[in-house]
Protein backbone atom coordinates (compact mmCIF):
# COMPACT_ATOMS: atom_id res chain seq x y z
CA UNK A 1 0.00 0.00 0.00
CA UNK A 2 2.88 2.44 1.08
CA UNK A 3 4.45 1.46 -2.20
CA UNK A 4 1.52 2.52 -4.37
CA UNK A 5 0.92 5.87 -2.48
CA UNK A 6 4.28 6.62 -3.21
CA UNK A 7 4.36 5.98 -6.74
CA UNK A 8 1.14 7.96 -7.15
CA UNK A 9 2.78 11.02 -5.60
CA UNK A 10 5.42 10.74 -8.52
CA UNK A 11 3.15 9.59 -11.29
CA UNK A 12 0.19 12.27 -10.69
CA UNK A 13 2.73 15.32 -11.83
CA UNK A 14 2.94 13.22 -15.13
CA UNK A 15 -0.97 14.30 -15.79
CA UNK A 16 -1.64 17.91 -15.90
CA UNK A 17 -5.37 17.35 -16.34
CA UNK A 18 -6.07 15.27 -13.20
CA UNK A 19 -7.97 17.07 -10.59
CA UNK A 20 -6.53 16.01 -7.21
CA UNK A 21 -9.61 15.85 -5.51
CA UNK A 22 -10.25 13.42 -2.95
CA UNK A 23 -12.67 11.56 -4.82
CA UNK A 24 -10.03 11.24 -7.43
CA UNK A 25 -7.19 10.34 -5.33
CA UNK A 26 -9.02 7.30 -3.31
CA UNK A 27 -10.41 5.76 -6.79
CA UNK A 28 -6.68 5.89 -8.46
CA UNK A 29 -5.55 4.43 -4.72
CA UNK A 30 -8.63 1.46 -5.19
CA UNK A 31 -8.33 1.34 -8.74
CA UNK A 32 -4.56 0.26 -8.90
CA UNK A 33 -4.51 -1.62 -5.61
CA UNK A 34 -6.89 -3.83 -6.72
CA UNK A 35 -5.02 -4.38 -10.16
CA UNK A 36 -1.77 -5.54 -8.34
CA UNK A 37 -1.51 -9.46 -7.86
CA UNK A 38 -1.37 -11.02 -4.24
CA UNK A 39 1.91 -12.06 -3.65
CA UNK A 40 2.44 -13.36 -0.24
CA UNK A 41 2.45 -16.37 1.55
CA UNK A 42 2.23 -17.31 5.29
CA UNK A 43 4.27 -20.09 6.90
CA UNK A 44 4.26 -21.42 10.88
CA UNK A 45 7.08 -19.39 11.56
CA UNK A 46 7.03 -16.03 9.47
CA UNK A 47 4.88 -14.10 6.87
CA UNK A 48 6.28 -13.70 3.30
CA UNK A 49 5.82 -10.62 1.37
CA UNK A 50 7.11 -10.18 -2.09
CA UNK A 51 5.87 -7.22 -3.58
CA UNK A 52 6.11 -5.86 -7.75
CA UNK A 53 9.09 -4.12 -8.82
CA UNK A 54 8.64 -0.26 -8.19
CA UNK A 55 8.70 0.22 -12.13
CA UNK A 56 5.24 -1.91 -12.82
CA UNK A 57 3.72 -0.47 -9.86
CA UNK A 58 4.27 2.97 -11.53
CA UNK A 59 2.72 1.90 -14.64
CA UNK A 60 -0.17 0.40 -12.56
CA UNK A 61 -0.84 3.86 -10.83
CA UNK A 62 -0.53 5.37 -14.21
CA UNK A 63 -3.42 3.34 -15.63
CA UNK A 64 -5.08 4.00 -12.88
CA UNK A 65 -5.00 7.86 -13.20
CA UNK A 66 -5.77 7.52 -16.32
CA UNK A 67 -9.02 5.01 -16.07
CA UNK A 68 -10.40 7.57 -13.84
CA UNK A 69 -9.27 10.85 -15.55
CA UNK A 70 -11.68 9.25 -18.26
CA UNK A 71 -14.39 8.68 -15.63
CA UNK A 72 -14.31 10.38 -12.56
CA UNK A 73 -16.98 9.94 -9.86
CA UNK A 74 -17.96 12.95 -9.17
CA UNK A 75 -19.32 15.75 -11.40
CA UNK A 76 -16.82 18.11 -13.48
Amino acid sequence: ESKVINQMNIAINDFDQFDGCENCLRDVYALALSRIPSTYAISKTRSNIECLPEAEILEIVRYAIYQVMKKPNHEA
